[in-house]
């Protein structure tokens, strides 16, 4: 009885793939000019979360695990190599849903924006920044993050599409706003 379920089983997928339709798709073709054709990237407000994380890879954290750390707002990341040479300082503007930690912005000194999605996980937090046009991935690992989400420190690993990469160092400022009293 087993193996005659098992035949009219593979008979009916068979049938099931035979009918299926098969179709192609275009994708969609992007300008590659500066700040063009990037809407897709743009994120709107935190309702859009969901969407968003889907078009850049997602992350690991919870938009619904309670965290002390606040991380949203504007910072200033410093990268560095392990023998303190200046890589760069990428700006960006982050957003925080959760344990999810996504954002935008540029990389300063030059003519580039930048994405970003990551995660905190056990106080930590696993920061993916993606640079455009000249494409370069830098993954950091931020460990230190102190005055409750204003300052930041780790390390990261860069590559690049040519398969070149690079080690060091990541420190970090929020921008907080100043009021007077």
């Amino acid at each position: 009885m087993r193996s005659g379920f098992t035949v009219i089983l593979v008979i009916a997928i068979m049938a099931m793939g035979a009918s299926a339709q098969k179709y192609t798709s275009t994708p969609t073709q992007y300008n590659d000019s500066l700040g063009e054709g990037l809407g897709w990237m743009n994120i709107v407000s935190p309702e859009h979360t969901a969407e968003y994380l889907a078009k850049t890879g997602g992350a690991t954290g919870s938009a619904t695990a309670p965290t002390n750390i606040d991380l949203r707002g504007n910072w200033s990341f410093e990268l560095r190599t392990l023998d303190e040479k200046m890589v760069g300082t990428v700006n960006l503007n982050l957003a925080q849903i959760g344990t999810v930690v996504f954002g935008a912005g540029t990389v300063r000194g030059y003519n580039a924006i930048a994405t970003a999605n990551g995660a905190i996980v056990d106080n930590m937090l696993t920061l993916n920044i993606v640079t455009y046009p000249n494409v370069v991935y830098y993954q950091a690992r931020i460990d230190k993050i102190g005055g409750g989400g204003t300052s930041a420190a780790g390390h990261f690993d860069a590559y690049s599409p040519s398969g070149e990469s690079l080690q060091g160092t990541i420190r970090g400022e929020k921008d907080v706003p100043r009021t007077l009293s």
